[in-house]
């Protein structure tokens, strides 16, 4: 395209230097001269311009050689038959491989010959198989050998033509055969030199067959003739290797000295590119890509004139490629001279490490400039930039020897270099300063270099903590401040490794001793470290994501942080590792976090619900070199990129890892899974039909795989065995399942796989499987049992019966003497009992008198009982009104005995005065006898007084109950003074 476009331009050129030579003047001939050496200039940047502006496809190239159990690292031909098994024509054997293992057919079980050369399939599940002593063919697991027909020559090519069912079979030196498979008659076609090596045969639209010789070139077999093609038809060599057709009818044709094409119609034109290199195979892929396999390593077109190269110095195994194979999966499979199995998987991950220019121990630093070049600092402090799929050293003219932690470039297009030699400023003119102590800055170990919203300079440094610069210009010093040092050494947190922004302006800084620490934009500090949650004080980054949730990632896995509360996510979750490095969100709503080990992807909606308790688990994916990945291990404490287009830029060890997440799709095809054989006790059974297990036996092994070809080794299994299995059983990578001592029975073994996106298929493969019971374990050995266990009983029955029949005669002679006997007695009985009847009529004669008499008596009992019962409710009742009578003449005498003697007492008193103022004898006479009668009725009451007294004191109780009425001895004491008075 270069080439046409430039002679285009020298045309156009010298015409218009010949109509300026003639019609105008030598000035204008100078001006055209320069443009036209412009335009030449121009169009040939424009050319690279494109060429470098190209993303050659990256692919995972992953190799088997005999350290990984081939049985030789000679790999001539693959196939892959329609159960997706990989078949390899190697110099050691036929060869089977399922992404696993291999398992080789040779002279010690199958062929006749370890030398197999070749290999071809149909539509009947039939491989067919060239060998060094003849043809064979597989089918069903078994190999027949039909050189015993007469023919052991040795085969190098074949091509199976369905439609005449014949195998096609190019030999070494023996001639040019064919085979019916109706018939299983060899024919062998004249008219063609026989001593020739055929090494291809392929067949056109119209049924002619072609072939590539070594001596007669390139053959072609039409209507039972040959035809052959030379110079006179543009092909310039005689030595061909390989034959490729088409849909559009080209042929492609190599050779030992090129590659050769062939329009219909038209003669062969030679690629330069490939001029004078060895062609071993020449394929299409279902894209139209074109395939070229060398002496020299491997050619994809990937636009005209423009090739993607694979060689040993890119990863291939051996630079000799001797076919090339498509699965139905995509992958691409190589086999290779000396070098083994090579398999080739397109991926979306895209890596740059020596081969592609970046020559780095490890990545230390990324920024993505305005301009779309990504900066890249690395830890031996150079410095790369990547733009259009090229890397180039970015020119500097300061040198740093000590890995560059951070670049920024800020809002005036200046570019900020972070290291442990202080912090390079590069300004877009190219001027350059290398800011260190000297300059005021408090440390040269600079660790981060921030830019915020408000366009304010952080730095973050390994043990000065917090600066803040104030810098306006490059002829302007900046002005560097130690920022709230008090309280970050009091956190702890003067080891600074990271810090970014959230959406209230608060800085998240990231520390190597205190966890996280927030700084909000009014200065106030709130600390995040073991104490208050997090796992581990080392905390790499921190990042805010859409919903304004606070993501962790430290020594000892993912925190998030949300209201206040941190919840963490480790191995325990399921965590495929747990020191993420870093946590970055894509637009699908993923997060992506590069480790050690590998990449880690895991939905952001699934970590959520799991913290919150909604869910048990997360499906962790972890991209690393057993699937997509070149290398595994990221770089440690290097931050990761995503730019506006939404693609990742990993730091990696020796290297940058890249990936579109939108590529990412998760396969839905699941893997085909197999049972492959059934080991009873260390022998193996057949699974064409059920297994039956003979009884006595005690381990049962079921082998099984799945194909997973395009990513060996990542299929996962689970199984159950019906009837003893409750649930499936999760074997993980393993692919046997062992059962020992299963009771007789039926049952159904069933084991079903995943891809490596954790896809399981919905139906995997069954066998059926009897265990025979011991024999008396048997149905018959039971109706046996049942049997003779009935005839015993009914043995035993009739002779117990017999035995009970004569014992119940000799009992029934006994019953009848005894009887007799009875009756004897009874008639005795019968008599006394006629006697004892007459006595107990008399008895019971008497007996009703008695009876008689008991009842008068009791009814005259009764009437005595009435008469006591109304005595003593009579004397009861006399007794209460007695004793009330004597209450109230006990209240009596009490009011005679007290209560008289004051009233008695005044009377006294009175006549005492009467008598002193007596005026007549009469009245004084009166008085006299008033007194005298006073005086006796006083001393009455005394008596009476004189008696209660007595009955007091020998009776406390009942004075208690007259408290009123009883006066002690003072009262009347007191009342006799009054009479004396």
């Amino acid at each position: 395209m270069l080439v046409k476009l430039h002679i285009l331009f020298f045309i156009q050129l010298a015409f218009i230097n010949f109509l300026t030579v003639v019609y105008c003047s030598k000035k204008y001939l100078y001006l055209m001269l320069t443009l036209g050496l412009y335009f030449f200039i121009a169009t040939i940047n424009l050319e690279a311009q494109s060429s470098d502006s190209w993303v050659h496809p990256q692919y995972k190239i992953t190799y088997w050689t005999t350290d990984d159990g081939l049985p030789g690292n000679a790999c001539v031909k693959l196939f892959q038959d329609d159960n997706g098994f990989l078949w390899i024509a190697n110099f050691d054997g036929l060869v089977r491989f399922d992404g696993t293992r291999f398992i080789t057919y040779d002279k010690s079980n199958s062929l006749l010959s370890n030398y197999a050369l070749t290999i071809s399939g149909d539509y009947h599940d039939r491989l067919w198989v060239g060998t060094n002593q003849g043809l064979a063919v597989y089918k069903n697991g078994g190999i027949v050998n039909l050189s015993t027909l007469g023919h052991d020559f040795l085969i190098e090519s074949l091509y199976v033509d369905e439609e005449s069912q014949k195998v096609w079979i190019g030999t070494r030196n023996s001639g040019f055969f064919t085979y019916d498979i109706r018939t299983q008659q060899y024919e062998q076609l004249s008219g063609l030199e026989s001593k020739d090596i055929i090494n291809d045969i392929i067949k056109d639209k119209e049924g002619n067959i072609w072939a590539a010789g070594e001596k007669n070139g390139l053959i072609q077999y039409k209507n039972k003739k040959w035809n052959t093609y030379g110079e006179k038809d543009g092909l310039l060599s005689t030595e061909v290797k390989s034959l490729f057709l088409d849909e559009a009818g080209v042929l492609y044709v190599g050779t030992t000295s090129g590659l050769f094409i062939r329009k219909p119609g038209e003669k062969f034109i030679e690629l330069p590119k490939f001029q004078g290199m060895r062609i071993n195979k020449v394929i299409k892929d279902k894209d139209e890509n074109l395939w070229i396999g060398t002496v020299n390593g491997l050619y994809r077109e990937v636009t005209n004139d423009n090739w993607l190269y694979l060689s040993r110095e890119k990863g291939l195994s051996n630079n000799d490629i001797r076919d090339i194979f498509f699965d139905v999966d995509g992958s691409v499979w190589l086999g290779t001279y000396r070098g083994g199995l090579n398999q080739l998987r397109e991926t979306k991950f895209t890596s740059y490490y020596a081969n592609e220019g970046l020559d780095v121990e490890a990545t230390g630093a990324l920024c993505k400039l305005d301009n779309g070049t990504l900066l890249i600092g690395s830890t031996q402090g150079k410095l790369f930039a990547l733009k259009n799929n090229q890397i180039k050293p970015y020119p500097s003219k300061t040198q740093i020897n000590q890995r560059i932690y951070s670049i920024l470039q800020d809002d005036k297009k200046n570019l900020w270099i972070a290291s442990y030699e202080g912090l390079l400023l590069i300004t877009p003119e190219g001027k350059e300063k290398l800011f260190t102590e000297k300059d005021g800055l408090p440390t040269n170990q600079v660790r981060i270099i921030y830019q915020d919203k408000k366009n304010i300079y952080w730095i973050g440094t390994r043990n000065a903590g917090l600066i803040k610069m104030d810098f306006t210009g490059y002829s302007i010093k900046p002005r560097f401040e130690q920022y709230m040092n008090k309280g970050l050494n009091e956190a702890n947190s003067t080891f600074i490794m990271q810090i970014n922004e959230d959406s209230k302006g608060n800085l998240l800084l990231c520390t190597n001793t205190g966890g996280l620490t927030i700084l909000s934009p009014e200065g106030y500090l709130v600390n995040y470290n073991k104490k208050r949650g997090l796992e581990s004080n080392t905390c790499f980054s921190a990042r805010e994501d859409k919903q304004g949730i606070v993501w962790i990632t430290t020594t000892n896995g993912l925190s998030r942080l949300k209201d206040g509360k941190i919840f963490t996510l480790t191995q325990k979750s399921g965590m495929p590792h747990e020191n993420p490095m870093d946590v970055l969100e894509d637009n699908a709503g993923y997060f992506w976090m590069p480790t050690q080990k590998g990449t880690i992807r895991a939905s952001k909606q699934q970590l959520n619900d799991y913290c919150d308790g909604k869910i048990g688990s997360i499906e962790w994916k972890l991209f690393d070199k057993n699937n997509d990945l070149v290398r595994s291990e990221c770089a440690g404490t290097a931050h990761s990129v995503i730019d506006t287009d939404g693609r990742i830029w990993i730091p990696m060890i020796g290297g940058l890892m890249t990936v579109n997440p939108s590529d990412i799709q998760i396969r839905k095809k699941t893997p085909r899974v197999y049972i492959e054989k059934v080991t009873v006790d260390d022998n193996e059974k057949s699974i064409d039909k059920p297994v039956v297990v003979a009884a006595g036996s005690h381990r049962i092994a079921f082998d099984y795989l799945a194909l997973t070809l395009l990513y060996p080794n990542s299929a996962r299994y689970k199984y159950q065995l019906l009837n003893f299995d409750q649930n499936w059983v999760d074997a993980g990578t393993d692919r046997q399942a062992v059962y020992t001592s299963l009771p007789p029975g039926q049952y159904t073994f069933t084991v079903i796989g995943s891809n490596n996106d954790g896809v399981w298929s919905t139906s995997g493969a069954t066998l059926s499987i009897v265990v025979e019971p011991h024999f008396y374990q048997a149905w018959w050995f039971y109706l046996l049992s049942v049997i003779t266990a009935t005839i015993t009983i009914l043995a035993y029955i009739r002779i117990r019966t017999g035995a009970i029949n004569r014992r119940s005669a000799y009992l029934e002679q006994l019953v009848k003497e005894r009887t007799s006997f009875i009756a004897q007695q009874r008639d005795e009985l019968v008599n006394l009992n006629t006697e004892l009847q007459s006595s107990q009529e008399e008895v019971m004669a008497q007996r009703d008198v008695l009876a008689e008499k008991n009842e008068e008596l009791a009814e005259k009992n009764k009437e005595i009982g009435n008469i006591n019962t109304n005595l003593e409710k009579l004397i009861e009742e006399r007794t209460k009104v007695l004793e009330e009578q004597n209450k109230r003449l006990s209240r009596y005498a009490f009011i005679n005995a007290h209560k008289l003697r004051a009233p008695l007492a005044s009377i006294l008193g009175l006549i005492n005065l009467i008598s002193w103022e007596a005026i007549t004898e009469t009245q004084l006479q009166i008085s006299k006898h008033l007194l005298k009668s006073a005086d006796a009725l006083d001393n009455v009451v005394r008596s009476i007084n004189r008696m209660l007294e007595k009955e007091f004191n020998e009776n406390p109780e009942e004075r208690k109950k007259y408290p009123d009425e009883f006066d002690d001895d003072e009262n009347h004491n007191a009342i006799d003074s009054d009479n004396n008075k």
